[in-house]
C-alpha cells in the first residue's frame, strides 16, 4: 500500500487520476490514501501495482514440507496410505 501512495504523491496524482491508472474505483483509492488496510486483499494491490507497471512477486518464508494432498483426504476418510515417493 506504501508504494502505491508514494506513487501516487510523486506524480501528485489526483484520486480520480489515480483510479484510472490503477483500473480500480475512486472510492478505492479513497481507501487506499486513508490507510483503510482491511479493505484490501493481496491480489488486488497486486493488480493495482501492475498496472501501474510494477513488477510484482510474491514470497513466503517458513518451514517448508512436502504436502501429499491426496494422502491427507485419505487420512480425512481414515484409511492410512503410505507416502508416495
Amino acid at each position: 500500500m506504501a508504494r502505491l501512495q508514494q506513487m501516487m504523491k510523486a506524480r501528485r496524482l489526483t484520486q480520480m487520476e489515480a483510479a484510472h491508472w490503477f483500473h480500480v474505483s475512486q472510492c478505492r483509492v479513497s481507501h487506499l490514501v486513508n490507510d483503510q488496510f482491511n479493505r484490501f486483499t493481496i491480489d488486488a494491490l497486486a493488480n493495482m501495482l501492475a498496472h501501474a507497471g510494477v513488477h510484482v512477486s510474491i514470497a513466503f518464508e517458513g518451514i517448508q514440507e512436502d504436502v501429499n494432498v491426496h494422502a491427507l483426504a485419505a487420512r480425512r476418510k481414515g484409511r492410512v496410505v503410505a507416502p508416495s515417493a
